[in-house]
């Protein structure tokens, strides 16, 4: 009996050890296939998406124009014989597909693409395999794999039935165009016969026209001459109407100025900047030089600008009770690292309580136009 425990004991051993080497070898057969199976669903994931969902359509309201196969003659033919070929062209083979098949990524696949097995819920509302007359589990039908390879397949080969419609009209339109280029040819040269024929008797007619064109020619200069005397006298009478209206504006707009400049005048010394007793505008003050302001208005069409002076230029301006106006100051901006003079300008009004100052810009002077913020000196 101890005998017999040994000997089996040494046999399960044994067979315990070939399960484990079997199960080794049976783990990287495991591997080999999810690797193969993997590989083929990318790959079929990536020909679908090659693959064109519906075949491309045409609206049906292309109209082409067939080419002319009458005989030429010297006649006009005006209902001229056309050719059919367009009569079995298919555009809708020059349309591109607008959407292709998809059945989705490695990571969110189509939900049939890996359902083996046709499966149908039992009374308890489980997935169950079914099960043919034969016993075998039925792995076509709806919702299974087979499906969805299937219609990717029969795409397939709508296509490539497509692909072989697209070269027999390519072969339809390469011997069309053939006998297009042998008529063009053809015509082309009786074109060169008739063309040589009408150089010649445009030839003819030239030296026939040659005298009453030189004739036509002077008639043409005489009349273009008249013309241009009749248009320079025009012209004038009209720059003498435009200068004429130009100078009643300008008397217009120098009384509309004159009462905008006294205006602005009354609105400065009613807020505190007028003529304070003593002043002297023949008094010329001396401004030390440096940062005196900058303009916070501008008036382009009075040329003038109000100008925010700081403490020290108000201290200088009206150190001694009085006003000198006349006092030039230079206006000039920061650009680029650089500064640029803008323009000059002269002191018209003394300043108010809020340092606001009234200058008129010097005439010739300006180099830019004057901006809200530009800063004003004395050199």
């Amino acid at each position: 009996m101890g005998t017999l425990l040994k000997v089996l004991t040494v046999l399960i051993l044994l067979l315990a050890i070939f399960a484990f080497v079997m199960g080794l070898g049976l783990h990287s057969k495991r591997e080999e296939l999810i690797g193969r199976t993997q590989s083929l669903e990318r790959r079929i994931m990536q020909l679908a998406g090659t693959l064109e969902k519906e075949a491309p359509t045409s609206d049906g309201q292309l109209m082409f124009q067939g080419y002319d196969i009458s005989r030429v003659e010297d006649r006009v033919n005006d209902d001229p014989e056309y050719s059919n070929f367009w009569d079995s062209y298919k555009p809708e083979l020059e349309n591109k597909a607008t959407e292709m098949v998809s059945i989705g990524t490695m990571e969110n696949p189509e939900p049939r693409f890996r359902v083996y097995y046709f499966l149908t819920k039992d009374e308890k509302g489980n997935d169950v395999r079914v099960k043919d007359a034969m016993g075998k589990y039925v792995i076509t039908g709806k919702g299974t794999m087979a499906e969805l390879l299937d219609d990717v397949v029969d795409k397939a080969r709508k296509q490539y039935a497509r692909l072989n419609d697209t070269r027999l009209q390519l072969i339809n339109v390469r011997q069309e165009l053939e006998e297009v280029i042998r008529l063009y040819n053809l015509e082309t040269k009786a074109h060169r016969r008739s063309k040589a024929e009408i150089t010649r008797l445009n030839g003819v007619v030239t030296r026939l026209e040659g005298t009453i064109s030189a004739l036509e020619q002077d008639k043409v200069r005489l009349e273009r001459q008249v013309r241009e005397h009749q248009d320079t006298i025009a012209d004038k009478n009209k720059e003498i109407d435009k200068l004429s209206d130009e100078v009643k504006k300008f008397d217009i707009q120098v009384k509309q100025q004159a009462e905008q400049i006294k205006n602005l005048l009354d609105i400065v010394n009613n807020i505190g900047g007028g003529t304070r007793p003593g002043s002297n505008p023949s008094i010329e003050f001396k401004l030390s030089p440096g940062e005196k302001g900058k303009i916070v208005s501008i008036d382009k069409e009075l040329a003038f600008v109000v100008i925010q002076l700081n403490d020290t230029a108000r201290g200088e301006l009206t150190a001694d009770g009085t006003f000198a106006a006349g006092t030039e100051l230079m206006i000039y901006r920061k650009e680029g690292g650089k500064d640029t003079i803008v323009s000059r300008i002269k002191l018209t009004n003394p300043p108010n309580a809020n340092n606001l100052s009234i200058a008129e810009i010097v005439y010739g002077w300006t180099q830019t136009p004057i901006k809200e913020g530009d800063i004003v000196i004395h050199q």
